[in-house]
This record gives C-alpha cells, sequence and structure tokens, in this order.
C-alpha cells in the first residue's frame, strides 16, 4: 500500500470539483463563457501558503484565497499584465509573472510547488460544454511525483 501525501491528494480533488461545469450553468465557482475581455483567477494549490492574494498590475484583486480554493475572476484588458501572488499572512511574493493576455477567454493561473522556474501554469478554462455534457479537467500539481488515476462511475 502507498502513503499519498493528503495535501497532493486534497489539491487534486479541490481542483477537479472547482473545474467542473455543467450545461453553461454557473457552479458557484465559474462564470459561463467568456464576457469579450480576459478574465483571470487564481487557484491555490501552494501547500506551504494557506492562503493567498492575487495582485493585478499592482492592485489586489482576490484576497485570501484559501489552500485547494479558487478566487472570483477579475477582468483584464488585452495585452501584458503583472500576475503576482502572495502570501496572505506574511506579504511575501511567493510568484511574479507578467504574461501576455491578447486573446479574450478565462484563465487560471496555478501556482504550485515542483512546477519548475516559473513555478505556475496559466491554463485557458473553458466552463460551457456542449449541450446535455459535462466537463471535467484534472491538473496534476503535486510536488511529489507519481500517477493520477481518475475514475468515472
Amino acid at each position: 500500500m502507498r502513503n499519498r501525501p493528503i495535501h497532493a491528494t486534497a489539491a487534486a480533488l479541490l481542483l477537479t470539483a472547482t473545474l467542473i461545469g455543467c450545461e453553461g450553468e454557473p457552479n458557484g465557482l465559474l462564470i459561463s463563457g467568456p464576457s469579450g475581455s480576459a478574465r483571470v483567477r487564481v487557484f491555490n494549490a501552494l501547500t506551504s501558503a494557506p492562503c493567498i492574494d492575487l495582485l493585478v498590475d499592482g492592485q489586489v484583486a482576490a484576497s485570501n484565497v484559501a489552500f485547494g480554493a479558487p478566487s472570483r475572476y477579475t477582468s483584464l484588458s488585452a495585452g501584458s499584465h503583472q500576475l503576482q501572488v502572495r502570501s496572505s499572512t506574511t506579504g511575501t511574493v511567493l510568484l511574479n509573472v507578467t504574461p501576455d493576455v491578447s486573446t479574450s477567454g478565462s484563465f487560471s493561473l496555478i501556482p504550485a510547488p515542483g512546477l519548475g522556474d516559473n513555478g505556475a501554469l496559466l491554463v485557458t478554462d473553458d466552463p460551457t460544454p456542449a449541450p446535455g455534457q459535462g466537463r471535467v479537467r484534472v491538473i496534476h500539481v503535486a510536488a511529489a511525483p507519481g500517477p493520477v488515476a481518475v475514475y468515472v462511475t
């Protein structure tokens, strides 16, 4: 029997639950469909930071985002934006990236240990599945390498 870190398993399960959408309806964590401009949110997958803040161009866009939870989306204009993630408790900047968001749509910034030099993923969200269908996305961001099994029952 393998020992699995509880934090990594919990993060994978919470990320999966957060990124589920049904028939284009909001589920409390996702907002359906692009709004004509870019939107970004942060998903806290940092086991070392119980709560984080998202700063966009130096302004707080989301605060006290708990481990395993996403923030609400914040709107962005097209172009490059400085995105920072900092510890809510200490104010220490944990991540500083400047992606070019030149297309409209929804994006999730996922800082997590073990993601290399950048330390984060910026993934495109598509929370609107085809009518009558659902969509599940699993993103493996655990620091300890190993496979993740997803079962549909």
